[in-house]
């Protein structure tokens, strides 16, 4: 059963009134920007990428029972996920602290294999 344990962005952001509009991936790199009911900007960026999907329909990602999400969260920490639990033990002898994160909206959801905590910028808001 995957663990989802909230990880704090350092700002307040409701699922329900968040979604990606923009996802930036290169190398090790990935950025990923999320629009908040507030209308302001959040980018999510992590530094030592392993790998990520995005999930269009969160209820229907591979891990079945999920506990610790809250009806508002967004960023998560997840234990025991079935993304990290199914890699091949050649990928997990590699990257030596591997973790899983998601980033949990309406829409499209983000998870994350990386071995560096993600950091989160508050953006300006455009035009």
């Amino acid at each position: 059963m995957a663990t989802f344990t909230p990880l704090s962005s350092g700002f307040s952001i409701r699922q329900s009134g968040c979604e990606m509009v923009d996802l930036a991936w290169s190398d090790n790199h990935l950025e990923a920007v999320f629009k908040t009911d507030a209308d302001a900007f959040v980018c999510v960026t992590f530094e030592q990428l392993v790998t990520a999907r995005i999930v269009d329909e969160f209820i229907f990602s591979v891990d079945e029972a999920k506990t610790g999400i809250s009806a508002d969260g967004f960023a998560y920490i997840v234990a025991d996920g079935a993304m990290l639990a199914n890699l091949p033990e050649a990928v997990t002898r590699t990257y030596k602290n591997l973790r899983q994160y998601a980033f949990i909206t309406l829409g499209s959801c983000l998870e994350v294999l990386s071995t560096e905590p993600p950091s989160f910028e508050l953006l300006e808001p455009q035009g």
